[in-house]
């Protein structure tokens, strides 16, 4: 080769080897530049080619380029692209908060409450001692509701 065609043909496999830095590297995007490339200086047509290099040198050129750049191309990709590193932590994250301890000192009476006291002015003075029938009630022992709801199971788990 003569020192014209050293140039281009260094620059040449330049062009196609700086395509292995680019984000997405394709062999196929390598390869179209490379057959670009070569054509364009293998043909003498100026100002847009310039024939360079001869039918035969260009038949060469192509032969080393499979048989080196092209056949090891997916390892300069792999080479030449930046590995990155993640460092994963876990941390929870609870959907329901955890509550704080309560404190009798935070405790408030609720007729003392602005906002509620118009829900205690029906109450005369002292009626939170008086026992209502619906507390008595309550206060009693089973309901209805737990004694069907016993004889149910008994009837079930008698079987």
């Amino acid at each position: 080769f003569t020192v014209e065609k050293a140039s281009t043909f260094l620059s040449l496999m330049k062009a196609v080897h700086d395509l292995t830095f680019s984000p997405n590297p394709s062999e196929t995007a390598a390869q179209t530049l490379f057959q670009d490339i070569l054509q364009r200086h293998s043909w003498h047509n100026p100002p847009a080619s310039v024939g360079v290099f001869s039918n035969a040198d260009a038949r060469q050129i192509r032969d080393f380029a499979d048989k080196t750049l092209f056949r090891h191309f997916q390892m300069y990709v792999f080479a030449y692209t930046e590995q990155k590193e993640i460092s994963i932590r876990c941390a929870e994250d609870p959907l329901v908060h955890r509550t704080l301890p309560l404190h009798m000192k935070h405790e408030v009476d609720p007729r003392e409450v602005p906002q509620l006291r118009d829900m205690f002015d029906d109450l005369a003075v002292g009626a939170h001692d008086v026992k209502t029938p619906e507390m008595e009630s309550i206060i009693r022992g089973p309901t209805e509701i737990d004694e069907i709801f016993d004889s149910a199971i008994e009837a079930h788990l008698s079987l």
